[in-house]
């Protein structure tokens, strides 16, 4: 079966990989669908388009882990965006290019009308395994096709947007945003990186370990969450278990109170219409667990950290 450069880079697209290379003999296979040279050149234009529009900020929701590598992998990092645009037949996103400030391509999705989630908007974007250096501009473009006509839009990724993400984004409930930030500053802790309080002995101890107990062809999923450790007083005690799509959007959330009788874990479920409303998070701020590639689980000791563990779906 022959695969040609649109559906290989939208194989590669599925499989989240920010970027590869192909040895001579991978390379002439390749240059048979279309020049490695002539793609990155019509990338840079796209990038470089004069008539590009601004994202809107709440157009695209992104979540970058990684960082605080030691070594020579200082910087790498991996990335998720999700872009709120419907794909529908008359309008959709085909092309989204993650370029450096160079116009270097590092990445490239291609899209149809049909490639979308339950939500309407194009599949998470994730991008791994990038150098990024917060000195430097990141650029994340795309086109919208239109019948014969096309826009371009471009969202630059500079500064304080080109850092670890913390529990703080708009997508989060407002008391969870407000009690992480004043205990934790919204940190979520690495083997890299913790708070002064923690020391190195225990980071290990702060490591989340969840499983899936249950995951039904309607969203619905209940997810066992373990304790960082035992509670120790009402100042120093497993608070928040938090699940999340892959840009931090919610998924399931139960806060605990000091003494509630549980411990060792607990079971995150969907979150309700009711539980939604408790939140008062509006519909959009809500993942549908079927459409993610992986999920995130956080787990809030109120003293020391938030710590984090990824689970892959698909």
């Amino acid at each position: 079966m022959k695969v040609n450069r649109r559906q290989f880079n939208r194989l590669f697209g599925a499989l989240g990989l920010g970027s590869f290379s192909l040895n001579s003999s991978e390379q002439a296979i390749a240059n048979n669908y279309g020049s490695t040279d002539a793609c990155d050149t019509a990338n840079q234009k796209i990038v470089d388009s004069e008539t590009a529009l601004t994202c809107p900020p709440e157009k695209c929701f992104l979540w970058i882990n990684g960082l605080f590598y030691s070594g020579t992998n200082l910087s790498r990092a991996n990335l998720a965006f999700l872009l709120k645009f419907p794909q529908l037949p008359e309008s959709y996103i085909d092309k989204v290019v993650f370029a450096d400030g160079d116009k270097k391509t590092l990445a490239v999705r291609y899209f149809d009308s049909s490639d979308k989630i339950s939500s309407g908007y194009p599949p998470y974007i994730i991008i791994n395994n990038i150098n990024l250096d917060s000195h430097r501009r990141f650029f994340l473009v795309f086109q919208l096709r239109q019948g014969n006509k096309t826009l371009v839009y471009r969202k630059t990724l500079t500064g304080y947007e080109l850092k670890r993400s913390r529990l703080a984004g708009p997508q989060l409930p407002a008391n969870l945003r407000y009690e992480v930030d004043k205990d934790h500053d919204s940190f979520i802790t690495t083997p890299f990186k913790f708070k002064t309080n923690l020391h190195r002995s225990l980071v290990a101890q702060h490591s989340v370990k969840a499983q899936i107990l249950e995951l039904t062809k309607d969203n619905r999923f209940k997810i066992q969450v373990s304790f960082l450790h035992d509670d120790v007083d009402e100042g120093h005690f497993m608070r928040y278990f938090i699940v999340t799509d892959p840009v931090g959007r919610i998924l399931g959330l139960y806060k605990r109170r000091f003494n509630d009788g549980k411990s060792k874990s607990v079971v995150v479920g969907s979150l309700t219409e009711n539980e939604r409303n408790s939140w008062n998070l509006v519909k959009d701020h809500v993942a549908k667990i079927n459409d993610c590639p992986y999920i995130m689980v956080f787990v809030e000791d109120v003293k020391e950290a938030i710590a984090q563990t990824v689970i892959w779906l698909r």
